[in-house]
């Protein structure tokens, strides 16, 4: 734009302004001379070289509200995606981020999710043990102690009190009640809690095995025997009833 002649500015301006004319006024044309003007007063070191250091120059000078339609122009080409892929992308983000399993996410929690992966590069970036440290700093209701769990204790002059509010925190009793637990289950004492949750399963699986040893008992007693396991019929339910047709030597020792 520095290097264009002033009369080819205001020619590009005016086309410009005749394509958005809903977003920007007239004075638009005028706004680009003078910031043509404005620009090449800089010196060297700050002549911008993109549009997106055009628009750091307006708001580092605080002259968005002496080119106000400018900084509109500005933007609106920022914004504007160079192809369909830009736009596609965040669709694909979508699909990713908002499956079957998350169906009942709010919009809040959405919209951040989807620009932590559009924007993977920054997300990248960041330094996670510095969210850390200050999530940790916070004063939450699952904040504990450093004592006993970051640093050595040393305040051996107050210990017994220390120890007795220590003892009665939410964190303390939860810390004994899970390694009680644990070691339950590695004494035999206790089923581990998957086995609990899928107890449902566990006599399902009784269940199968109950049914499938007398077939399989069946199976090699008619071996041993050189006895044939075919019959006329063998496609139906098991019944008690005396059946009309040979059934075959399996089904009947079942």
């Amino acid at each position: 734009m520095i290097d264009l002649p002033v009369i080819e500015v205001r020619k590009k301006a005016t086309k410009l302004q005749s394509q958005y004319p809903e977003d920007l006024d007239g004075s638009f044309i005028n706004e680009c001379i003078h910031f043509h003007g404005y620009l090449k007063s800089l010196p060297g070191i700050v002549s911008p070289k993109s549009i997106l250091e055009l628009c750091k120059i307006i708001e580092d000078h605080n002259i968005a509200d002496v080119y106000p339609y400018v900084d509109i122009a500005l933007r609106m080409y920022l914004c504007c995606p160079v192809s369909n892929t830009s736009a596609e992308r965040s669709f694909s983000v979508l699909k990713r981020v908002k499956s079957y399993l998350r169906s009942s996410m709010n919009d809040n929690r959405l919209n951040n999710l989807a620009i932590l992966n559009i924007e993977c590069e920054i997300t990248k970036s960041i330094s996670y043990n510095e969210v850390i440290e200050d999530f940790a700093a916070q004063k939450s209701h699952r904040s504990v102690s450093k004592s006993f769990v970051k640093i050595p204790f040393s305040k051996w002059k107050d210990a017994v009190e220390i120890f007795r509010n220590h003892e009665i925190t939410k964190y303390h009793k939860m810390a004994v009640l899970r390694a009680q637990n644990r070691l339950a289950i590695i004494e035999k004492k206790q089923i581990s809690i998957d086995l609990q949750l899928d107890s449902a399963l566990k006599q399902q699986i009784q269940d199968n095995r109950s049914k499938l040893s007398p077939i399989i008992e069946t199976i090699i007693f008619c071996g041993r025997q050189n006895i044939s396991l075919r019959g006329h019929r063998d496609s139906e339910l098991l019944d008690f009833k005396e059946p009309i047709e040979n059934e075959g030597n399996f089904r009947a020792l079942l």
